[in-house]
C-alpha cells in the first residue's frame, strides 16, 4: 500500500526530472551513480511510513529489511514503468492497477522477497542498459 500511495509521485518526480533536470543527464556521472541518487530519493520518501513500521509494529530486524527491500524494488520498478510508458499517465494507471495485483499475490503467497528481487534486477539492469539512450523529453511532453 505504501507503494501505491506513492505513485503518482514517482510519475510526478519522473516528468520534472525530464522538465527541468534534464541538464543533469549531460553531467559526468555513471549511471549506477543516478541509481543510487534515486534509491536515496525513494529511502527518504518511505522513511516516515517505514519508522511508523517501527513503532508500530513488534516484527524482527528481517522483517523490517524485507519491507524496506521491497518498497524499494516497487518504486524502482514503477519507475521503470514511467520510463516504459513515456510519462503518459492514463496507461500508467492501468499498468499500475495491474501491478497492484500482482503484488498483492505475491505477497499473500508469501513470494514476495522473491518478488521483490525479480523487481530490482529488471529495474536496475533495464536502468542500467538504456539510461544514456532513454530520450527524457518524451516524457516531459
Amino acid at each position: 500500500a505504501v507503494v501505491l500511495s506513492h505513485s503518482v509521485l514517482v510519475l510526478n518526480l519522473m516528468k520534472f526530472d525530464a522538465s527541468y533536470l534534464s541538464f543533469a543527464k549531460h553531467l559526468p556521472l555513471k549511471a549506477f551513480t543516478r541509481l543510487i541518487n534515486w534509491t536515496l530519493i525513494f529511502s527518504v520518501l518511505l522513511l516516515p511510513e517505514l519508522i511508523l513500521l517501527v513503532i508500530l509494529t513488534p516484527y524482527s530486524l528481517i522483517n523490517l529489511l524485507h519491507c524496506f527491500v521491497f518498497a524499494i524494488s516497487g518504486m524502482l520498478f514503477l519507475k521503470l514503468l514511467v520510463y516504459h510508458l513515456k510519462a503518459n499517465t492514463e496507461r500508467y494507471m492501468k499498468y499500475l492497477l495491474i501491478f497492484f495485483f500482482v503484488a498483492m499475490l505475491a505477497v499473500l503467497a508469501n513470494y514476495y522477497l522473491v518478488f521483490s528481487l525479480l523487481m530490482i534486477t529488471v529495474s536496475v539492469s533495464t536502468f542500467l542498459v538504456k539510461y544514456n539512450k532513454t530520450d527524457l523529453k518524451e516524457l516531459a511532453e
